[in-house]
């Protein structure tokens, strides 16, 4: 098929059951890869080459999205237009699709790094993230299935709350310190009692009249 530069074309495959692997434990799924071939102006041949999972299953209806989680790391906290290229700010965002499996994962705008590539139709857990100055406070994570159920994401480093290590550090500390005051308090209890009994130890003498 011929395409115009920036043009899209559309080609339908056909895969055989057949011509899956079954014999070996694991087999389903099994990995397809897909290789696009062109000739440049030059006449140099250049190609791009995909993978992708192959389930041999019955179909199944799937109207769930995929799922979004996200952490931040760093702060805009004082920013102002005039320093915020000075700081930076980043989202490390996890999706997963568990059902028909993650078709793709991207950012708006664009930015996002993956940990390491994936294979569509994966089915695991996918890590990646997003780094920019804080003139740009806000990214848009988007994901879709491989039956085409999309999700969409804000992030914005101006609504950052605590994480929960950040929580839990600070419920540790509260009860650490709740511990530390009852300590003290039983201590000066303990040496008001102790101080108490020695006063008192020789009985009361009245010189009579």
């Amino acid at each position: 098929a011929f395409i115009s530069p920036h043009g899209t074309v559309l080609v339908k495959v056909e895969m055989f059951a057949e011509k899956i692997d079954t014999t070996r434990p694991g087999a389903n799924p099994d990995i397809v890869t897909l290789t696009a071939e062109w000739r440049t102006p030059l006449g140099q041949l250049e190609s791009v080459t995909k993978h992708a999972y192959f389930y041999l299953e019955s179909q199944q209806y799937d109207a769930t999205k995929p799922s979004i989680w996200y952490e931040y790391a760093g702060d805009c906290t004082g920013s102002s237009p005039q320093n915020c290229n000075v700081k930076t700010w980043r989202a490390d965002v996890t999706v997963q699709d568990s059902t028909s499996g993650l078709l793709s994962f991207r950012s708006d705008p664009i930015g996002l790094i993956l940990s390491k590539e994936f294979i569509v139709g994966t089915r695991d857990q996918i890590s990646g993230y997003y780094k920019t100055s804080c003139c740009h406070t806000k990214v848009d994570i988007i994901a879709t299935d491989i039956l085409g159920n999309t999700i969409s994401k804000t992030i914005d480093i101006e609504k950052k709350g605590l994480n929960t290590g950040e929580i839990s550090a600070i419920v540790l500390g509260s009860i650490l310190l709740l511990l530390l005051i009852v300590v003290i308090v039983f201590g000066i209890i303990a040496c008001r009692r102790r101080n108490k009994r020695t006063l008192n130890i020789y009985p009361d003498h009245r010189v009579a009249d």
